[in-house]
């Protein structure tokens, strides 16, 4: 039986977000949110992340997702 699924694996890990290269909002409308800023984020059990996160400068909302190599 495996502990995987249950979340005792999961950690939390900082990420460098740079808005304009998540944000399709700002992309869309090709606006120049310059906003650089760290995020605490949650991995799950298998080290993949998603989970929504807010740019503090243009006030929009945007899901982060990485997949763990």
């Amino acid at each position: 039986m495996s502990m995987k699924g249950s979340g005792i694996y999961s950690e939390t890990v900082t990420r460098e977000i740079v808005c304009l290269e998540r944000c399709w909002d700002c992309i869309d409308v090709k606006r120049s949110c310059d906003s650089v800023f760290e995020v605490d984020l949650e991995t799950d059990d298998w080290g993949n992340i998603e989970q929504e996160i807010e740019c503090k400068k243009c006030q929009h909302t945007y899901t982060y997702t990485e997949e763990r190599e």
